[in-house]
């Protein structure tokens, strides 16, 4: 006998993080994953040694050089992790909507920077770098996951 589902949900859940979040115009790139540990959806891709290469915030040598953000990718293996493994072509968001991390309390219009060592993303300036044409696009509290715009 087949299974049928019965009952749905009213509504979609609002976000996944890593996720593209809206319908607007976007731009992804693909990118090799350079570290041994991978780099999880929804995170700050860097520059990483190979012109097409990334890495997370942590691993970047030097200043990490901002590259974009990692897209959640369904059509990985469930080993995956929810991240993308070495190796990996990672699609990395450069311009659109994706749902992120907040690392501290964020308002819709905040500029977005991202801590050097953890990649953690914020709407502080203090020791952090600002990723350029960027925008919290909600107001969220920290620990919960933002729509974030990068025009």
């Amino acid at each position: 006998m087949a299974v049928v589902q019965t009952s749905y949900e009213e509504r979609q859940g609002e976000a996944v993080l890593g996720a593209i979040a809206t319908s607007d115009a976007h731009d992804i790139i693909p990118r090799t994953v350079e570290n041994a540990d991978g780099i999880g959806f929804g995170q700050v891709a860097c520059q990483g040694t190979g012109d097409n290469g990334v890495v997370p915030a942590s691993e970047a040598s030097g200043t990490p050089v901002y590259r974009g953000f990692t897209v959640r990718d369904q059509s990985l293996p469930p080993e995956a992790e929810d991240k993308y493994r070495r190796y990996d072509s990672a699609r990395v968001l450069t311009k659109g909507t994706i749902w992120v991390t907040a690392a501290a309390n964020v308002s819709a219009g905040d500029p977005v920077y991202f801590e050097p060592d953890t990649g953690a993303i914020t709407n502080v300036v203090t020791d952090n770098i600002a990723i350029p044409n960027a925008i919290f696009d909600l107001s969220r509290q920290s620990g919960n996951l933002v729509r974030l715009r990068v025009k």
